[in-house]
C-alpha cells in the first residue's frame, strides 16, 4: 500500500517535489524481502525517482550503513541483488507495525 500511495502522490505532486529516494528504495527492498528476492542495483536506482547519480550514491550510503547488503546466495551473471540486512530488516517490520497501529487509532 506504502508504494502504491508513493507513486500517487509521485505522479500527481511530481515526484522532485515529494522527493524521498531513500524511503521509496527501502520500501522497494522491504516488499522484496516479503517475496523472498533481491533487488537489482540498477532497478533500485530507478525505484529511488532520483538522478541515477543520486541513486547510486544513496545506494552506497546505505551500504556503509549497513542497511543493505548484496545477497551472497544469488548469482546472476555475476551481479548480485541487494536485500536489506538483517537488522534493517527488523526495523522495517516495526516501522510497518507502527504505521498499522497508527491507522487503526483515532487521529489526534
Amino acid at each position: 500500500m506504502l508504494l502504491f500511495e508513493r507513486e500517487v502522490v509521485g505522479e500527481l505532486l511530481g515526484f522532485t517535489l515529494c522527493a524521498n529516494p531513500f524511503w521509496d528504495m527501502l520500501l522497494d527492498l522491504y516488499l522484496a524481502k516479503k517475496e523472498g528476492r533481491g533487488i537489482p542495483v540498477w532497478t533500485l536506482c530507478l525505484a529511488s525517482h532520483a538522478p541515477l547519480s543520486s541513486a547510486y550514491r544513496h545506494v552506497g550510503a546505505m551500504i556503509d550503513k549497513e542497511m543493505v547488503q548484496f545477497d551472497d546466495g544469488a548469482v546472476k551473471n555475476r551481479r548480485k541483488p541487494l536485500v536489506l540486512a538483517p537488522a534493517m530488516e527488523i526495523r522495517m517490520d516495526l516501522i510497518m507495525d507502527r504505521l498499522a497501529a497508527g491507522m487503526e487509532s483515532p487521529r489526534r
